[in-house]
């Protein structure tokens, strides 16, 4: 049992790079003298095993995790494919929302990829999952991070027969959202707007990304406080740059043609007080004369590389001898530690 959760936690600590189909996975600690453990170190028999046990493990997205792997370390192509399906269908039966979904997001990410890349046989997978992320992305609150859905909807170029309702519930999230998580919900509105062909929604969303940085800034510019004019100028940039988004016609259709040249006012006065609110501070002059004379006795009449160490101060501060008693130590005290990878492999594969 304890080399079965070894293997599994093997598994689970590799790393993954949703968008590389060729390299899927990479290790999660790259070090000097070796490395974590990835896909190809797994041995022959550590794949028979978990061959064994992929479709009797409880938690979904493990399951689709061991599934990847035996696809990728699969000779033939139908075996792939058939592991390939089986990824697909325990990322389809995993709960979306929460921490979790936070957390594992790169594993509904390489499920899209893999439906995609899929072909035919993927199609009813990929549509299956596709419309669960989209019914989540509609109706799930805030807590539940609707807007990170629909944004691995659009990098995929799914849903876009939702486009229109999609652009709606982020711009009605945006109502209730925390300032700055507001105005990335109206850039996602913006952005489906686009999708769905709807040139003058996407102006007004935009706009009101430009309206609510000008009112912060504005808030800290009647504001006491005088450190607040670096923010404020960053706020009426970030203006600037959201506002040219939009054309220019359309800007004068929405009665802001003028507001660059305000906002380049803005931007202007904001620097200048920054430098305003700049001083010099000085203090009292230090005698360094004993530390120098203290540093040249230390070099003196050691070779070049003792000389180095005893200029930069530099102690010894630990050994393998004594890492690999705590280890020991460690281990023997809290056994549960074994269910997380301890194997690192030297950079030559041993």
């Amino acid at each position: 049992m304890v080399e079965l959760a070894s293997l599994l936690s093997q598994v689970a600590s590799f790393s993954p790079r949703a968008d590389d189909w060729a390299a899927p996975y990479e290790p999660m600690l790259n070090m000097i003298e070796g490395r974590t453990a990835m896909p190809s170190d797994l041995t022959d028999s550590q794949i028979d095993v978990l061959v064994v046990v992929s479709g009797v493990l409880p938690d979904a997205l493990l399951r689709a995790r061991v599934f990847d792997v035996l696809a990728i370390r699969s000779a033939a192509g139908s075996d792939r494919a058939r592991w390939y399906q089986a990824e697909m269908n325990a990322v389809i039966e995993a709960t979306l929302g929460g921490e979790r979904w936070h957390r594992d997001r790169d594993m509904w990410d390489r499920a899209l990829l893999v439906g995609r890349r899929g072909g035919k046989p993927m199609a009813a997978s990929l549509d299956a999952l596709a419309g669960a992320l989209t019914d989540h992305a509609l109706t799930a609150d805030l807590s539940e991070f609707p807007g990170s859905v629909a944004d691995l909807l659009d990098k995929h170029s799914l849903a876009r027969d939702r486009a229109d309702a999609l652009a709606k519930r982020m711009r009605d999230l945006a109502l209730s959202a925390e300032t700055e998580a507001a105005r990335g919900y109206r850039d996602r509105a913006a952005r489906w707007h686009e999708v769905a062909g709807d040139p003058d929604e996407v102006s007004v969303d935009r706009l009101a990304v430009v309206t609510s940085l000008i009112a912060e800034a504005e808030g800290l510019d009647v504001g006491a406080d005088t450190g607040s004019h670096p923010r404020s100028g960053y706020l009426y940039e970030r203006a600037m740059k959201a506002l040219r988004m939009i054309p220019r016609k359309r800007r004068e259709t929405l009665g802001v043609s003028e507001l660059t040249t305000e906002l380049g006012r803005r931007i202007r006065a904001a620097g200048a007080a920054t430098l305003g609110t700049m001083g010099v501070f000085e203090s009292e002059s230090v005698d360094l004369s004993e530390a120098r004379d203290h540093s040249i006795e230390a070099v003196s009449g050691k070779d070049a590389l003792e000389a180095l160490r005893a200029f930069v101060n530099l102690t010894s501060f630990s050994s393998l001898r004594d890492e690999r008693d705590r280890a020991d130590q460690l281990l023997a005290e809290h056994p549960l530690q074994t269910l997380f990878s301890n194997i690192h492999f030297a950079s030559d594969g041993e």
